[in-house]
């Protein structure tokens, strides 16, 4: 199926993410880099029910990239072992930290191959910080995305990591609005 003439999808996708989507979470509301970042981290292989949970405690004690280099390791450890892979979690965060202080002088990069650069971030991680912080329409295609896709375009899918799939990406791509909040809304 081609995708062009296809506004309509994105537009009821878009639609549904109104009436449905969860559109009150706190990272959502916020307009600080620093407090989406720490949500991007924390979603990752972590449910949004259990972030939600612990996420305004979070931001309160590393509310800044400096609250997370003046604590320890283990501190770190401490405040996310309710999400699970804590240790590694804690030791990608103080890493990133650090290298976004130093080598970015406390700004987080705006470029698609600089962020693959940090600890903890890959392909999906860098493609929405891209797209929610750095306000670049970059697709996300994560494994739910990618089964509606594939479903609605007649594409059979790679299985595994659906985001390395090259057609998927061109349609997510080619079907992403051009507007950041559109975006948004649509992914």
């Amino acid at each position: 199926m081609s995708v062009e003439g296809m506004g309509w999808f994105s537009e009821a996708v878009i639609g549904w993410y109104r009436l449905y989507g969860d559109r009150d979470l706190p990272w959502r509301a916020t307009g600080d880099w620093w407090r989406k970042l720490l949500a991007i981290l924390l979603l990752r292989r972590t449910s949004v029910k259990l972030v939600s949970r612990v996420y305004k405690g979070l931001v309160e004690r590393l509310g800044n990239p400096l609250a997370v280099m003046e604590s320890s390791t283990e501190e770190l450890e401490e405040l996310l072992r309710g999400l699970g892979l804590y240790r590694q979690r804690a030791k990608q965060l103080k890493q990133l930290v650090e290298m976004v202080v130093k080598v970015y002088r406390g700004s987080l990069p705006c470029s698609y191959s600089e962020l693959l650069k940090l600890p903890g971030v890959g392909e999906y991680s860098a493609s929405e910080i891209m797209l929610t912080i750095c306000r670049e329409p970059y697709p996300l295609l994560d494994t739910n995305t990618a089964r509606v896709l594939s479903r609605a375009m007649g594409i059979e899918r790679v299985r595994g990591q659906p985001y390395r799939d090259p057609r998927l990406q061109a349609v997510a791509k080619s079907l992403a609005p051009k507007e950041p909040e559109k975006a948004i809304e649509f992914y």
